[in-house]
């Protein structure tokens, strides 16, 4: 069996909760038209997509360190600026020193768009039984 790795699009060395802004792009798994549907040249969120952006807008209730800016959702994608307002500890510091190095780091952009993921497939299959088995693409 062949295994296709993608290449990873990060800065090696940068620390992704370092405060800042950062433009993400994250897909839906297997590129599926799930979240929106173009009528007359107009994006029209479905069920699916609303849950998206209502998840998004919820960023910085569960984040209060974030700072949301333009966000779009596509057919089968979503486009979202945010910033991450408060410094993060530095390893051996704090909150990071307790950190186990599985998964992203607390606080980190991979948690943020991790947590939205998460919560918004666990909506999206409450709301919708015959929704597919995976929503998003690994990654962001």
């Amino acid at each position: 069996m062949r295994h296709h790795h993608r290449q990873s699009i990060r800065i090696r060395g940068w620390h992704y909760a370092s405060p800042g802004w950062y433009f993400l792009t994250f897909g839906t798994w297997g590129r599926r038209r799930l979240l929106a549907e173009v009528r007359d040249r107009r994006i029209c969120l479905t069920p699916a997509g609303r849950v998206v952006e209502a998840s998004w807008h919820a960023i910085p209730t569960h984040f209060p360190g974030v700072t949301l800016d333009a966000f779009v959702v596509m057919p089968d994608h979503v486009h979202g600026l945010l910033h991450l307002d408060n410094p993060r500890p530095a390893a051996g510091d704090g909150e990071r020193a307790l950190w186990s190095g599985h998964g992203p780091p607390p606080g980190s952009v991979g948690a943020i768009i991790g947590s939205l993921k998460s919560a918004s497939s666990r909506e999206i299959r409450r709301c919708w039984p015959d929704a597919p088995p995976r929503i998003w693409h690994r990654n962001y």
